[in-house]
Formats: structure tokens, sequence, C-alpha cells
């Protein structure tokens, strides 16, 4: 059986999650350590997350690309960022997402 996609070095990976570091819990902790297993086998990763709390909009960590988009309101603990609609076809340029 043929896989669907190619599992090659140099894959640019982007992973979409509500919070990020440094905001504090274990989904924050997962996508980190999974970022940075994906870098260290030869992968570009860039986080896409919400920008809670408030700070820079695009930044490097650890080498990992983190862009932080604008959120209006968090109901329920739930970021409200629409502006990730607008990414749509820039996302597809990556190889996973």
């Amino acid at each position: 059986m043929t896989p669907i996609v190619s599992f090659g070095a140099n894959m640019r990976i982007a992973q979409i999650t509500p919070y990020f570091l440094p905001h504090n819990g274990g989904m924050e902790m997962y996508v980190y350590n999974l970022s940075k297993g994906l870098i260290d086998a030869g992968h570009t990763v860039e986080v896409i997350t919400a920008n809670v709390p408030p700070g820079r909009a695009i930044e490097i960590m650890d080498g990992i690309i983190v862009r932080r988009l604008k959120c209006i309101g968090e109901p329920l603990r739930n970021p409200l960022v629409p502006s990730i609609f607008l990414l749509r076809d820039e996302l597809k340029k990556f190889g996973l997402c």
C-alpha cells in the first residue's frame, strides 16, 4: 500500500492550536514537544495559535516558527480568531496541517 503523504525530509508542517506557550497546559506542551521532534527530524514547523496572552505576532521559539493571530474574545476558554480564515490559501503550501 502506498502512503498518501510522503514523510521525507524537509516537509513544511503547520500545527494549529488554540493556545501555545507561554500559555501553560498539557496541549501546549504536547504541541511544543511534537514540534521540536519534527524539527529534529529535519522538518520546518510553524505553530499557528491565538495571541493569548498578548505578545509578538511572529516569533521563533527554539526553532519553531510561532504565528499568533489576534483573538477577539475567549467565550468558555475558546479563543475566537476569525483571521484564521484569511490563511486558507497560505495553508495549502504546507505538506501537513
